[in-house]
């Protein structure tokens, strides 16, 4: 029987990477502002969910900021950002919706717009039932180096491509840095094409994190993801 994740903190992030920087938009933080506004207004935002960056380093930078609840979405020339915190089932449903609205706009407002590639990142932070998280990872990834100081844990990364999706993912298992016994894990799945169907990009990426878990001996709740 594998062993079931008590999950206690899941964040999941979103990057799309533009083929070319958004030159059109230069100068146009009223033209930003306004796109953005309007398209998440579903979303009862107002300007004082907006933040816009009085100072840049470089033409890269964010420059703009909006929170919508524990939401963060950030546009740059190069690309846009959109982190998702602490989420019910009913929020994740949702996230592909959010997406559209964050993005859709783009190729409204820019000539012959496209992403080059979109990336995905989930992290959480786990307690096993009946396990510890350190009996996970010694079993996971036994190997010992006696002449590095005294044993606190071992993780591993595994690294993979599934070329019938475009796809090249990683699969991070270790100890967690914020919750004490807990274990962290995090998936990253970076779509190496610009077209992307956010509903099937989640759900086809939460069917292979289920399985790549199922690989390694464990199981999300039946109640969560």
């Amino acid at each position: 029987m594998p062993t079931i994740l008590d999950l206690r903190h899941e964040t999941l992030g979103y990057t799309g990477n533009f083929a070319r920087p958004t030159f059109e938009l230069w100068g146009a933080g009223g033209v930003i502002v306004r796109q953005i506004y309007e398209a998440l207004s579903p979303y009862k935002v107002s300007l004082q969910n907006f933040h816009l960056a009085s100072a840049l380093s470089s033409a890269a930078d964010t420059i703009l900021t909006v929170q919508v609840g524990s939401t963060i979405l950030k546009f740059s020339f190069e690309k846009v950002d959109v982190t998702f915190t602490a989420f019910s089932e009913e929020e994740f449903q949702a996230i592909p919706n959010f997406l559209r609205a964050s993005t859709a706009w783009l190729g409204k407002s820019v000539p012959d717009f496209q992403f080059s590639t979109h990336q995905i990142q989930y992290f959480s932070h786990s307690f096993l039932k009946e396990a510890s998280a350190d009996e996970f990872l010694k079993a996971t990834n036994p190997m010992k180096l006696k002449s590095a100081g005294f044993d606190l844990g071992t993780g591993a990364i595994f690294h993979r491509s599934v070329p019938q999706k475009k796809w090249v993912t990683q699969l991070i298992v270790d100890r967690s840095q914020s919750i004490p016994g807990a274990l962290f894990i995090g998936l990253s799945i970076r779509v190496e094409e610009g077209s992307v169907n956010y509903d099937s990009l989640l759900v086809e990426g939460r069917t292979y994190f289920g399985e790549f878990l199922g690989e390694l001996g464990l199981s999300l709740p039946d109640s969560s993801r």
